[in-house]
């Protein structure tokens, strides 16, 4: 590093900026990846505490505290994390449970094992330092010393210099960079055995189980895109299965992976790491850098953050379940499952192993490792309709067993929905008739086993001994069911027969395991004492295959939670998954815990949902969970009931991490009593309708929107249309355009609105006139009628889709009823996000189905609005009101009282004035974003004297603002 980028960090380290834990935690981070050292765990949970510090290989744990907080010195009661705890007291605690976990995981042929502990407790100026063997022992110096440049160099050199114990540990960031070498050497390999039947059946297979999950990519070069990046991930998984437990597992779907070397390689690459020890669904962080986010977001996938998780099971795994848990183990007794069926990379179970290893009622039970990895492994319990997620999921909770397990883990591939019903449609992948459980080959072929066969405790290994023989053309293994009857022998016989067919002609490497997880999640209906949870976040409009579309509406009538109306395509699939789930594998009295879209608490379309499933306990988490994408909720059954709460972020607190811990998010957060407001309707309703009317759909804009640089010459207008990177219309666009002037109108959108103001707007072409009447003879125009043909040609196949582009403009009348254009009296205000913005509409300008617009009666009744709905006091009543995370739409209007315009009320004569000065302080401040706009406006003075007026405006319309 530069010298002066070496004074800095210096000078900040020895000279901290305040007293607080968190500036002088984040010196000293700093300052060890300047000296040198890679990996720094900052807040590292370790038992039920958090270090401040952690330095893996290096056995270094260092507790921060205050400026204030070592004045006494490290063994003054207080000083430690627990009530009366000494800061030494904590750290000793850190080393020993730290020392514990170590033990479990490290291997027997690392290095440098006999090096030992070092613990420190420090506020960045003053040093305690202590080795640990196995009794602390002061570091000579170190009592107490203040860090100087003097010092700094032996204390540097002291971290530095220490050796190595062990491999050095996976971290989240960059993973897929390990697996560059091998991923391109996959595809080159997929590309030689294409083709092959193993490789075709295995494929076919594969993305069967994704059509069945509703949504499959759609072009060959996507499917074998991601084929080969699941079967990649596999076979990562697998082999850091096999690694740890010592045992072979089969490969599943990447079964076609034929290279030897290949596979050598890719252990090697494997074992340079220590994957077990590293806190944490390290998977989830390979699957989201491997898999593009489009995939992702297809599937409804939201990898829950560890810390969530680990908060969810605290709750959902109580003391009482442990408890029972372990006395129904040591009595040979089958205590009730703990539950993931949307499992994804295994976060859940993987903390829920945690959750029960890690608590006392086990510690004070005095068991084995391996007595804890017997009982772990017959409690947890995945299912998932993604054949990478099984894999990943076995591969986390391998990583988390103390010990190597005697049996198979209970993790299956299948479809968590469709296991006790009767399904007799070809593509379906299981079917229960006549006491025969039937599984059909990709050729259609239907391998019919007994119901009693299935059942067997020995099912898994007689089906490995029956697919064996099976591949291989063999006899009929000696044995296989000689205590079914003669009817069911003989059927038996003959599925074998048939899969020893299927085998010569459609490959031989899969069924077996494909066999075993059909099996394994039909048998596990009724076993589930708690349910843990994060389903696919999936609205029915979205599911791509219509017979799966049809089965979830289906099933979402028949367990009530069909929206119907015109809610019915924005039934989610988390609302199917939760009650079928519950329905399916759930016990008498099951606890449950679900981590669902922040809709499911608020949205219109899941209100069947709400009345079929009262939650006893709701979370609104915001947007902590998933800060780039979505806001979440958690809804938890069977515990005692409890008032909604929110969880909000501390003032000035960082947003957590994924690989954040519990106590680290907790100590950042805080759960808000959530209080309903009474509702009271605003002025501004006409019967039964808000005044407020929606802009018009204007799409697709790849034949509607002009680039900029477009002309106008003799009348006529000269562009270029913009380009779709969407739905039907994605990459389609860049027309040339030569239309009449008159045809050119400005369009505003919801990124166009500001607070006050707009931005600038967008240009589109359409033939209607001033009074919002198409135009006679439009279709005369070449370009016009280019766009009416591609319009017809790729518009959506959907019954409520308009029939012609002029149909779709203007929808609902929602274009033509936008003329005549008002200019000044017009208020305009968003129909999405996260707050609520308005303006006057001062020029004619369309605007879009982003946005409304409220007629007012004058100008001061339109600047009045415009001040109450863009009011900073108003904001959180506004988003009470949002049907769901991300609409805004007219609610507020029925359950807010705000009043019209009165000329001979001061106080609302003021607030049109006021919002007069705010339009100027707003356009003044035009090339800000929309809260920098908020920010000048505060700055002003302005948004203060908004917010007192519009607070005696509503005070006096009675609202309990």
């Amino acid at each position: 590093m530069t010298r002066v980028s070496e004074s800095n960090v210096l000078s900040r380290l020895l000279h901290p900026a305040d007293k607080k834990e968190e500036t002088r935690r984040s010196n000293i981070r700093e300052w060890l990846h300047h000296i040198g050292i890679k990996d720094v765990r900052v807040e590292y949970t370790i038992g039920y505490g958090r270090a401040d510090i952690y330095l893996p290989n290096k056995r270094v744990i260092i507790e921060v505290k205050d400026g204030d907080k070592l004045r006494n010195g490290p063994n003054t009661p207080g000083t430690g994390s627990k009530y009366e705890e000494t800061a030494f007291e904590q750290l000793s605690r850190y080393l020993e449970e730290e020392r514990k976990n170590e033990q479990r995981y490290l291997d027997d042929d690392d290095e440098n094992t006999d090096q030992p502990w070092v613990g420190i407790i420090t506020d960045s100026q003053t040093w305690y330092i202590w080795e640990w063997n196995y009794t602390p022992k002061a570091v000579a110096g170190w009592d107490g010393t203040r860090l100087r440049k003097g010092n700094i160099g032996w204390l540097s050199n002291f971290i530095l210099n220490r050796k190595q114990v062990g491999k050095e540990w996976v971290r989240p960031e960059n993973l897929s960079e390990i697996f560059e070498g091998p991923l391109k050497d996959l595809h080159d390999m997929y590309q030689n055995e294409r083709g092959s039947p193993d490789v075709e059946t295995q494929r076919a297979l594969w993305f069967r189980q994704l059509e069945i999950s509703g949504n499959a990519p759609q072009t060959e070069d996507d499917k074998d895109e991601l084929f080969v990046l699941h079967s990649m991930l596999i076979a990562i998984s697998v082999h850091i299965s096999t690694i740890y437990s010592k045992t072979d597992r089969r490969f599943g779907f990447a079964s076609w992976i034929k290279g030897t070397q290949w596979s050598k390689n890719l252990v090697e690459k494997i074992q340079q790491y220590n994957w077990r020890q590293p806190r944490g669904d390290i998977l989830r962080s390979l699957y989201m850098e491997m898999v593009d986010k489009e995939y992702r977001h297809l599937y409804g996938e939201y990898y829950t953050p560890d810390w969530l998780a680990e908060k969810l099971c605290e709750e959902v795994i109580d003391d009482g379940y442990i408890r029972e848990h372990i006395e129904a183990y040591f009595n040979g007794k089958y205590g009730g499952c703990v539950t993931d069926p949307s499992c994804g990379s295994g976060t859940f179970l993987y903390h829920a192993a945690k959750r029960i290893m890690e608590s006392e009622i086990v510690k004070a039970a005095t068991m084995t490792d391996a007595q804890i990895t017997d009982m772990l492994v017959k409690t947890l319990v995945g299912i998932d309709i993604h054949p990478v997620a099984v894999e990943m999921t076995k591969a986390n909770l391998i990583r988390v067993l103390p010990h190597k397990p005697q049996s198979p883990l209970r993790v299956y591939q299948g479809d968590s929905l469709q296991v006790d019903r009767d399904i007799k449609k070809d593509q379906s992948l299981i079917e229960a008739e006549n006491n025969l459980f039937v599984i059909r080959s990709r050729g259609g072929k239907k391998i019919c086993f007994p119901l009693e066969f299935i059942m067997y405790e020995s099912f898994a290994t007689d089906v490995e001994r029956f697919s064996t023989a099976a591949s291989r053309s063999e006899s009929f293994p000696p044995g296989l069911g000689n205590n079914l009857s003669r009817e069911k022998k003989d059927v038996l016989l003959e599925a074998f027969q048939t899969l020893t067919d299927v085998c010569h002609t459609e490959g031989n490497d899969i069924w077996a395991w494909y066999t075993i997880n059909r099996v394994g999640v039909y048998k596990l209906g009724g076993t589930a004492s708690r349910l843990i949870s994060n389903p696919p976040w999936v609205r029915a409009s979205f599911i791509q295959n219509r017979t799966r579309k049809t089965e979830v509406e289906k099933l979402a009538k028949a367990l009530g939670v069909w929206a119907g109306g015109k809610n019915a395509t924005s039934i989610n699939l988390g609302a199917v998954f939760v009650i079928q789930c519950v329905k399916l594998y759930g016990m008498n009295n099951a606890v449950s815990g679900w981590v669902l879209p922040w809709s499911a608490i608020k949205s219109n379309n899941w209100q069947a949902y709400r009345n079929r499933a009262q939650a006893d306990v709701v979370w609104d988490l915001g947007r902590l969970p998933f800060p780039k994408h979505s806001e979440a909720c958690v809804n938890i059954f069977g515990v005692e009931k409890k008032v909604p709460h929110k969880m909000k972020l501390n003032k000035d607190a960082e947003p957590p991490r994924q690989h954040d811990s519990w106590s680290t998010v907790e100590a950042k957060t805080t759960f808000v009593r959530i209080t309903k407001r009474k509702k009271m309707a605003s002025a501004w309703i006409k019967g039964t309708r808000a005044m407020a009317r929606q802009g018009a759909t204007i799409t697709p804009l790849c034949l509607l929107e002009l680039l900029d640089g477009y002309n106008i010459k003799d009348g006529s207008v000269r562009g270029v249309t913009v380009r779709s990177t969407q739905g039907n219309w994605k990459g389609r666009g860049s027309y040339d355009v030569v239309v009449p002037e008159m045809w050119l109108h400005e369009i505003l959108t919801g990124n166009n609105l500001l607070p006050y103001t707009w931005g600038e707007p967008r240009r589109v072409v359409i033939p209607i006139d001033s009074d919002g009447n198409f135009l006679d003879g439009a279709d005369e125009n070449e370009y016009w009628k280019k766009a009416l043909g591609l319009y017809n040609t790729h518009r959506g196949s959907g019954s409520n889709t308009p029939k012609t582009l002029d149909a779709q403009l203007d929808f609902n009348g929602k274009l033509s009823n936008q003329f005549p254009i008002s200019e000044g009296t017009t208020v305009i205000c968003n129909g999405s996000g996260s707050s609520l913005r308005a303006a006057r509409l001062k020029k004619k300008r369309l605007i879009d189905h982003t946005l409304y617009r409220i007629s007012t009666k004058s100008i001061n009744e339109a600047l009045f609005l415009a001040a109450i709905l863009n009011a900073d006091c108003m904001q959180a009543r506004y988003y009470d009101t949002k049907p769901s995370k991300f609409h805004i739409n007219t609610n507020f209007w029925f359950e807010i009282p705000i009043p019209r315009f009165d000329k001979n009320n001061p106080d609302h004569v003021e607030l049109a004035k006021l919002s007069k000065r705010a339009e100027s302080v707003a356009t003044s401040a035009i090339k800000m974003t929309k809260n920098g706009i908020r920010d000048a406006l505060r700055e002003d003075g302005v948004s203060r004297d908004i917010d007192l007026t519009v607070a005696r405006v509503m005070k006096a319309a009675k609202s309990n603002l």
